[in-house]
């Protein structure tokens, strides 16, 4: 190992000042976007930050596998070029994605269309889109994004996407999946562009309520009190 001046020492105390450094804007980006600071010298300061983490990361990843490759050349690069080959199409995806990301704003919460589907896009991740569908949750790739291109619905962002968990004060033999389902078909806080599942957990005494969109934040509250009006205790599952 000596023949080579680039030592596994060197390597570890290189990735733990890499990834402390990248740490460190994360929870700066973190703590802007907490901060919700107003004008214009905040908001820019957040797009820079929120850029430098977008080069930063993949940059990083390349620094790291270098510094690998230079511990033993001849074996680290072969391992190397095999993983790479293995991993083709998420390494294409996440390349996509760090492109993408750089040159579009879109954010959780928007509704998009995506070749012949549309939806509300709840995460965004680092080799796609996961977009909540009348079907259900659907994930595109960002080279499918690429290759199809995608169309912003309206131009406006929904709130995001609740769960609620229902107790039922007392044990009853009633069908209480089928009562909330029915209750809910007339709630005008309710935004049916993306239909709620009402499921039993673990017994029929705890129903959870996923997939809920309201037409607007503040009617989340006013939803739980309904609920509770209802006979139910509610919680929020954040």
């Amino acid at each position: 190992m000596g023949q080579y001046m680039y030592t596994w020492v060197n390597f570890l105390f290189a990735c733990a000042f890499i990834i402390g450094l990248y740490f460190i804007l994360v929870l700066l980006a973190g703590l802007l976007k907490r901060l919700k600071f107003k004008g214009r010298f905040f908001i820019a300061i957040n797009n820079l930050v929120d850029i430098i983490l977008q080069l930063y990361e993949p940059l990083a990843v390349i620094l790291i596998v270098v510094l690998f490759i230079m511990i033993n050349p001849w074996v680290h690069g072969i391992l190397i070029a095999i993983l790479g080959a293995v991993s083709y199409m998420p390494i294409r995806h996440y390349i996509n994605g760090r492109i993408f990301l750089l040159n579009n704003e879109l954010k959780e919460g928007q509704r998009i269309k995506i070749k012949e589907t549309s939806g509300i896009i709840q995460q965004i991740s680092r080799l796609g889109l996961s977009m909540q569908t009348q079907g259900g949750l659907r994930f595109f790739n960002y080279s499918t994004i690429f290759a199809e291109g995608y169309t912003l619905l309206k131009g406006e962002r929904v709130g995001q996407l609740h769960k609620i968990r229902l107790h039922l004060t007392e044990s009853t033999e009633d069908d209480h999946k089928h009562i909330i389902d029915e209750k809910l078909q007339v709630c005008p806080y309710i935004d049916w562009s993306i239909k709620p599942k009402v499921d039993y957990e673990e017994t029929k005494e705890k129903i959870l309520i996923s997939q809920l969109l309201v037409r607007e934040e503040k009617h989340l509250g006013y939803l739980t009190q309904l609920i509770k009006e209802w006979g139910y205790e509610c919680s929020l599952e954040k």
